[in-house]
């Protein structure tokens, strides 16, 4: 629980830093980078992607008269979604670096500046 706090903390922190919490958020990122290092795994994904294909409906328009008319006509289509597997390459270590992370900087700022935020007083 603890933790889901921290992630949290450092979500809501994150979107609005100070360039005091940023500073710190790099001195954090440098250590944990070498504590941590990228472990790059590749891995099969599931994605979707979108393709236009035909419905089987077709709308006609005639233009001119007599025997010099023509017929315009447009295939309707529709959007499927096809599932694809895709092969891509991730650091599997980063979820756990990004979580030490969070929790140095903040913790940083807390002994810094006595606020979670790096806010400096005044």
């Amino acid at each position: 629980m603890r933790f889901v706090n921290a992630l949290l903390l450092f979500a809501a922190v994150a979107s609005c830093s100070t360039k005091e919490f940023q500073a710190e958020k790099a001195v954090c990122a440098a250590e944990w980078i070498e504590k941590i290092p990228p472990m790059y795994q590749q891995i099969a994904v599931q994605r979707t992607r979108a393709t236009e294909v035909p419905t089987g409906n077709v709308t006609c328009q005639t233009q001119g008269s007599g025997n010099t008319g023509s017929a315009n006509c447009i295939q309707e289509m529709k959007t499927e979604y096809i599932p694809y597997t895709a092969i891509e390459t991730v650091d599997i270590r980063k979820s756990v670096r990004d979580q030490r992370i969070s929790m140095c900087t903040v913790s940083a700022c807390n002994r810094n500046y006595g606020n979670s935020e790096c806010k400096p007083a005044g």
